[in-house]
């Protein structure tokens, strides 16, 4: 006969939701990490004929899975994002005694191949302005060889130098010290310029910076991003005792105050997207409302304790002057249920009616973050509810780990939105982004094992 307290458990362990237990949970971070691994250009994804280490592409992150084309989309701020995520899954699957070879093999062709020994994406060949800076798409031959690099970006530039400095971390964390430091020590010729790309994208007046150095507009997106590399660059020169160029952490906190001057406290949206430098550099949402609004706490540059993350994540859910980001229905067998918009086009554009797991799984952790440092009990429930119309059939139906379906030999992944209007209308198969494979994981972390993924130094 059981006793009273294993009765209660067991009956606490049959009441929770089947997405939110260690079990399931290692079986996602699996689909999802496999994913990003088939969308590695190397011998270690699915579709990988005719790939060579010779090749410039040789390592890269594909925005998608690779197919025949080759590295045809690779985005280096996506693939930031991306290798983020593997390395918080993996962390995780290894604590369970999973192997993770193929995951090491992945993150260590990305960071010290085509990253550092191939120098893709940066630009530190040319000492022009963008000196420093991560370009915002690289393109190549159906070969797997380098075609030319887009602009440069502060914000991939940021986004990468913080995935560089948790690279690190990762390999501390994973018992491989010296390979960390080692680590350190190679990359910083490349992080260093890096660093001074994004102070002298920086506007002191009003301690922003400029998406790239084509646009004087200053963006919040990027400065978070900046600001978050910022205070991972003051880490890393300390760990390393390498010389700074200049003080990482002066500038990391002149732009948390321009961030905090660009909060739309009067609405509870969150901030505006950018002071329009033709209009005086006055805050703007542009042409739509969308989850660049949250960032600056979802990506965890102020703290998630603010009682404005409650504020964000009532105005998501519940919208004001006819504008509702979430499909809440009052009945939770709704396929719309909890399913989020992407944008708010202020004209109207058929996007407004699509809901994409993407932005939502964002948002759940935000409101994970924020639940967890207010206890807020109704913001973690909304965060779990997001989370399943991401990962459910009988929701968004959009996740190929939930069954056999492949695309192009390759299964897992999200497919990138479904028409809230009408189910049967949806993206493609082939639009499953790594970097929403990268928030399934990391939300996967916080609701199955109650764990953070930090954009800051830990």
């Amino acid at each position: 006969m059981i006793s009273l307290r294993q009765f209660l458990l067991l009956l606490l362990l049959f009441s929770l939701p089947t997405t939110a237990h260690a079990g399931w949970g290692e079986d996602a971070l699996q689909r999802e990490s496999n994913y990003i691994c088939d969308s590695s250009y190397t011998e270690l994804a699915w579709n990988h004929g005719g790939t060579t280490p010779d090749l410039a592409g040789y390592g890269a992150l594909n925005d998608i899975r690779i197919a025949q084309s080759g590295p045809d989309w690779v985005r280096p701020s996506e693939s930031a994002h991306a290798a983020i995520g593997l390395m918080s899954a993996a962390q995780q699957l290894r604590i369970a005694h999973s192997d993770t070879a193929r995951y090491d093999g992945v993150l260590s062709r990305f960071f010290r191949v085509w990253l550092l020994q191939n120098r893709q994406g940066w630009n530190v060949d040319r000492q022009d302005s963008d000196y420093g800076g991560m370009a915002r798409r690289v393109w190549y031959e159906k070969s797997g060889h380098w075609s030319r690099d887009d602009s440069y970006s502060t914000g991939a530039t940021g986004v990468m130098l913080v995935a560089m400095w948790k690279y690190s971390e990762y390999l501390d964390a994973t018992g491989r010290a010296a390979e960390a430091a080692r680590w350190r020590r190679d990359a910083w010729v490349a992080a260093q310029p890096a660093g001074d790309y994004l102070r002298r994208r920086s506007n002191p007046q009003h301690a922003l910076v400029s998406g790239s150095s084509t646009s004087p507009d200053l963006w919040v997106s990027d400065s978070v991003f900046a600001a978050d590399a910022l205070r991972c660059l003051a880490c890393w020169a300390k760990t390393a005792s390498l010389k700074p160029s200049f003080d990482y952490d002066a500038l990391a906190a002149q732009l948390t105050g321009g961030v905090l001057a660009m909060k739309d406290s009067g609405t509870g949206r969150g901030f505006f997207k950018f002071r329009d430098s033709r209009h005086s550099f006055q805050p703007t949402y542009g042409d739509s409302v969308d989850q660049l609004l949250f960032l600056p706490f979802e990506a965890d540059l102020l703290s998630p304790a603010d009682p404005l993350t409650r504020r964000i994540s009532d105005w998501w859910t519940n919208g004001d002057q006819g504008i509702r980001m979430t499909a809440q229905t009052d009945a939770p067998s709704d396929w719309r249920y909890y399913g989020l918009h992407w944008h708010s086009y202020f004209v109207p554009r058929p996007e407004n009616a699509y809901l994409y797991p993407g932005p939502g799984l964002q948002l759940a952790a935000l409101e994970w973050k924020a639940g967890t440092a207010r206890h807020d009990s109704l913001l973690l429930d909304r965060a779990r509810k997001r989370y399943e119309w991401a990962n459910k059939a009988a929701y968004s139906n959009l996740w190929l780990g939930t069954g056999s379906a492949v695309e192009s030999g390759v299964g897992n992944g999200l497919c990138d939105w479904r028409d809230g209007e009408n189910y049967a209308h949806k993206a493609e198969d082939w639009q499953r982004f790594v970097d929403t494979s990268a928030y399934f994981i990391r939300t996967t972390l916080m609701i199955c094992y109650g764990k953070d993924t930090k954009y800051v130094p830990e």
